[in-house]
């Protein structure tokens, strides 16, 4: 018996919608955050009237963007009244443990670079690159920070990295230095040295004090392609979130540099959203590398197995890939 096949469905337009639409989505949330919707909001109900004498702001404009919210999920509605759904009572309300909306405003770079996406790719520069944009880098730096201290703080659990030894830490573009935050409540008799930029740096040592540990955190400024550091050596080092800033010229040396300041039993650490090897799955990643593509000079992502090649040239034939959080992983590197 003869079997008829199926056609496929035609394709639809879904994506094209949820590509134009993500635009959308983008600016309603980056205008609530910068507004101050969602912290106004941790009280309970109100609705757009109440809301926008507290803000202040148009009553009949703030009513359209808090429709906007509810369509995007981060708000509801009931009758007049809106609320704060549970992911952005979790992320984007002010002074939460994992509050993410300055990452809102900040993570996709610098914002007149992605009208100038297709001159990028047609010049290979782009407009405005932040490379040496220390406040940007300072901005990024501390709206990364609760995100990044919840991944060192599992990372540590993950890795072992807990207990009473004496551990000496370099951590490289630290920026407000969550990893070593992290390390250093894992390791009471741990001291850690945090390297950023000028101007970048000293939310390494502010956020060090809130946390309790600055006593054991010394400071070190200067780029970490070009500065040295204490050649005895330091059991763990980081690279969290670097090493893709430096591009696949750079980022080799980086990794050879960071290999020379480790003890020859210490451990690697770094940190990034890695590219799956046939480059389809891995959203976040792929995502990161053009807006790193969009903002930066030469900085790309990379697959894990890259990282693996370049990290056996600097003599590390152990490589753990764990998954502390979703979509983030971490090397732990080792020799031996």
């Amino acid at each position: 018996m003869s079997v008829t096949p199926v056609a496929a469905p035609p394709a639809g337009p879904a994506v094209v919608w949820s590509i134009i639409q993500g635009h959308t989505r983008y600016w309603v949330t980056n205008a609530a955050v910068r507004l101050g919707v969602f912290s106004a909001l941790q009280g309970g109900a109100r609705s757009a009237a109440e809301l926008a004498a507290t803000l202040p702001a148009s009553p009949e404009h703030l009513e359209v963007l808090l429709d906007a919210l509810v369509g995007v999920g981060l708000l509801d509605r009931a009758g007049d009244a809106y609320v704060l759904g549970d992911v952005a009572a979790e992320f984007l309300v002010p002074g939460r443990e994992r509050y993410m909306g300055e990452l809102v405003l900040h993570s996709p770079g610098r914002h007149e670079n992605w009208p100038l996406l297709a001159e990028t790719v047609q010049s290979g520069r782009p407009a405005h690159p932040v490379d040496e944009d220390v406040r940007f880098w300072r901005d990024i730096a501390a709206a990364a920070f609760t995100t990044q201290l919840a991944l060192a703080r599992r990372t540590a659990q993950l890795a072992g990295l807990a207990g009473d030894a004496p551990l000496r830490i370099l951590d490289l573009g630290a920026g407000a230095a969550p990893w070593s935050v992290a390390l250093l409540e894992a390791l009471p008799n741990a001291t850690a040295v945090a390297n950023d930029l000028p101007g970048v740096a000293d939310l390494a040592r502010d956020a060090a004090k809130v946390h309790g540990v600055g006593a054991r955190l010394t400071v070190q400024e200067g780029d970490f392609q070009l500065s040295g550091f204490d050649a005895a050596g330091f059991d763990v080092v980081v690279l969290a979130n670097v090493v893709r800033t430096e591009g696949t010229e750079c980022a080799p040396r980086l990794l050879l540099r960071a290999a020379s300041w480790l003890k020859p039993d210490g451990a690697l650490l770094v940190a990034d959203y890695f590219l799956d090897e046939d480059r389809r799955a891995a959203q976040t990643a792929l995502l990161l590398g053009a807006t790193m593509m969009a903002n930066t000079r030469r900085g790309r992502t990379f697959t894990v197995e890259r990282h693996r090649g370049w990290l056996r040239d600097c003599g590390f034939d152990r490589v753990e890939v764990l998954e502390p959080v979703p979509m983030a992983q971490v090397l732990v590197c080792r020799r031996g």
